[in-house]
């Protein structure tokens, strides 16, 4: 059987690739331990979105980390306008 992940309309659709949440194995190598309160403890010191749900599971959206690739400037451009009278 394929991979499973819910669809459109809370369907679950067979073989779809779309991360919406962070794998396990993903949420252990991103907080470094697979202690689940040190992980939950370590996500929140960073500010990353998640929740645990019924099961005891820790959720982090993929949104969460995939902010795009950093800016070579930081976040921030100068601004020339009063050098080029813009």
């Amino acid at each position: 059987m394929g991979r499973q992940s819910l669809g459109v309309g809370g369907r679950v659709q067979e073989g779809v690739g779309l991360a919406v949440f962070l794998s396990d194995a993903q949420v252990r190598r991103l907080t470094g331990t697979s202690d689940k309160q040190a992980a939950a403890r370590w996500l929140a010191a960073n500010g990353i979105r998640h929740w645990i749900n019924a099961a005891g599971k820790i959720i982090v959206p993929a949104s969460a980390v995939d902010q795009g690739a950093p800016s070579p400037t930081g976040g921030w451009s100068p601004d020339f306008s009063r050098l080029t009278g813009a």
